[in-house]
Order: structure tokens, then sequence, then C-alpha cells
């Protein structure tokens, strides 16, 4: 992993994956997109509920939390657009090898949680 500035961040090729960074604190996980003029595309990989709309993913997030058994799938292709940033925010930049770690881990965590095997 290594951390750059916002302009250098901005220069960096789409499909990224990184977190925002303030000093000892990392922020969500996301992949980068599309760099445009005043602003930039990313995809959150965390909690991006599949929804029609605001008032659909409120409905959605209410069952949930109401009721355990209740789940909704993920949307993994859902980009969002950032022009919001701050011009010095920093951003945590996972290597090759980081990200190949991460997906080594997930594959044990799914074995681990969801194999007949693994829970006797």
């Amino acid at each position: 992993m290594r951390i750059v500035d916002l302009e250098t961040f901005r220069k960096m090729p789409e499909g990224l994956v990184y977190s925002k960074y303030t000093p000892s604190y990392f922020e969500g996980l996301m992949i980068k997109g599309a760099t445009w003029e005043s602003d930039f595309l990313y995809q959150d990989l965390v909690g991006n509920v599949k929804n029609i709309g605001d008032f659909d993913l409120f409905d959605k997030l209410g069952q949930m939390r109401m009721d355990s058994n209740v789940g909704f799938p993920l949307d993994f292709n859902c980009m969002g657009r950032d022009g919001l940033f701050e011009e010095k925010q920093l951003y945590a930049i996972y290597e090759k090898e980081d990200i190949e770690g991460l997906i080594k881990r997930l594959q044990e965590a799914l074995r681990d949680a969801f194999e007949e095997d693994a829970n006797g």
C-alpha cells in the first residue's frame, strides 16, 4: 500500500483499489473510475444494496434492520461521482500484492463461513 495526494491520485488509471485516508484512519474500499475535468468516478465496494432509487433503498435498509432474516443482494457495478473531495485529501492505494492478499483472505472467509465441512 502507498499513500498519495489528490493530484497524484487523479492522474492514476481506472481500476485502482483505494481507500480515502486521513492520518491513522482508512475510509471505505473503492475502485477508481474515470477522471473528469473537475471530479472522478468511483465504485464503493461496501454497502451498495441493489435498488431502484432512494425510497427503495431506504425501504430495504429498514426491512433488514427490523428483521435479521431479510437480506438483499449487493450491486458491485454501481458507480458514483466524487466532486466534493477535499483538496488535501489523501488516498491509500492498494498494490497488486495487497489485492491478491485481500482476495485470498476473502476466499478463506467464504470457505470458513459457508462450506458445510467447515461448520461440521
